[in-house]
């Protein structure tokens, strides 16, 4: 009896090592887990700092037991502390596993499980204050008719509904084919490996650093933000929104350049007043004041 107490205990705890590692907390927490587990109480928090965002935060895992002993990581409190104003606080859900129908790669409809749950990263860059650019996060589901669709969440800072900042979902949309489109060569997008590694780090919501290569290959880092309202892709040089057309900065290459053509056009000008003013014409042929003079020497002679 005992065994089996000690064998359902155990497989327990794996479950749950598994299911933080899956929604990104530290692995360090496990000890503290099996401490709290075996003290048998109904439930029990884990509460730890993260630096993570731009701001401090604290987060408080909450566990609780069932009838027949096992224990559930239910949710988890997200508390984020901007330098100015009020604290913000979510609770997640950790959902399990669903299994719904999905088109493959070969187009043929294949079973395929997902989970919702988002992790701590994922929450970090959801809860950020409302003067701040709010972050979107692609995740998949499940329909009432059991197929998987994927959509864009994010909060909505203007209101909280029992507690929550109600979560706002929006279509998915090609990600890569629009990053491909925009008029800047970006360096990470050159590979399928860093490919896939810059499009994953922006539909977790990441605001990812990558590279602009411009046509005299000089290379400058920008800032790319999923914005799931518009279905396209956020640039930025710092804090400032660029367009699309403006990433590239302009070389001194460039000026020199544009330097010389306008200077060329200044001395084309010039030389056009003054073949003028000589009583020639701009093609350099005599102007009439010249034919003039020719014809009164001719008469003359």
């Amino acid at each position: 009896m005992e065994e089996n107490r000690n064998e359902q205990f155990e497989k327990n705890f794996e479950h749950l090592v598994k299911q933080l590692k899956f929604t990104g907390m530290p692995e360090t927490l496990q000890f503290e887990l099996r401490e709290k587990m075996l003290k048998g109480d109904t439930d029990f928090s884990i509460n730890f700092k993260t630096g993570m965002g731009r701001h401090p935060a604290e987060v408080a895992l909450n566990f609780r037991k069932s009838d027949k002993g096992n224990y559930f990581f239910n949710s988890y409190d997200l508390e984020v502390k901007p330098e100015h104003g009020e604290a913000l606080t979510q609770r997640f859900y950790v959902r399990g596993p669903e299994t719904g129908k999905a088109i493959d790669a070969q187009g043929q409809v294949v079973d395929k499980t997902i989970n919702s749950t988002i992790t701590l990263k994922e929450a970090v860059n959801l809860l950020t204050p409302q003067d701040e650019r709010q972050r979107s996060v692609l995740k998949n589901y499940v329909t009432k008719q059991g197929d998987v669709y994927s959509a864009y969440v994010s909060l909505d800072m203007t209101q909280k509904e029992n507690g929550n900042y109600p979560l706002v979902k929006r279509p998915d949309f090609p990600l890569e084919e629009k990053l491909q489109s925009l008029p800047v060569r970006i360096k990470e997008m050159e590979t399928p490996e860093s490919r896939r590694q810059f499009v994953e780090s922006l539909q977790k919501g990441n605001r990812q650093i990558g590279t602009i290569i411009t046509p005299g290959n000089n290379e400058y880092k920008r800032s790319f933000e999923v914005n799931a309202t518009h279905k396209t892709v956020n640039i930025y040089d710092g804090d400032i929104k660029l367009s699309p057309s403006k990433a590239i900065p302009v070389e001194k290459e460039q000026v020199a350049e544009k330097q010389s053509q306008e200077q060329s056009k200044n001395n084309r000008q010039k030389q056009f007043v003054k073949r003028e003013n000589d009583g020639e014409d701009a093609s350099g042929d005599e102007g009439t004041t010249a034919k003039k003079r020719k014809s009164t020497k001719k008469l003359a002679a």
